[in-house]
């Protein structure tokens, strides 16, 4: 009657319909509680991953963030420093 746990998962997927299904109630249950230990082991490896996942995406984001608050003020220093030239062009052309 000692039979391999893997059994009991299979055994307590079945649908039941009479009492000489093969498996005991205990059995049963048994098979059904090491199906929900699995699945709770399951959801918490897939919580760690979507930390994991969230924590690179945040880290991402920030990263690429930084990165375009400087390339912003870079190209408004930019923009900046070429309407000083225009200015100095037309007051040239204006003195000529």
């Amino acid at each position: 009657m000692n039979q391999p746990r893997m059994d009991l998962r299979e055994g307590s997927r079945r649908q039941w319909v009479s009492e000489n299904a093969g498996l005991t109630d205990a059995q049963l249950k048994s098979g059904a509680l090491l199906r929900i230990a699995d699945a709770c082991e399951k959801m918490c490896l897939d919580r760690e991953m979507l930390e994991r996942d969230y924590k690179h995406m945040r880290r991402s984001r920030d990263q690429y963030r930084d990165l375009y608050e400087t390339e912003r003020k870079r190209s408004a220093g930019l923009k900046g420093y070429i309407k000083r030239l225009q200015k100095v062009i037309e007051h040239f052309k204006v003195e000529s």
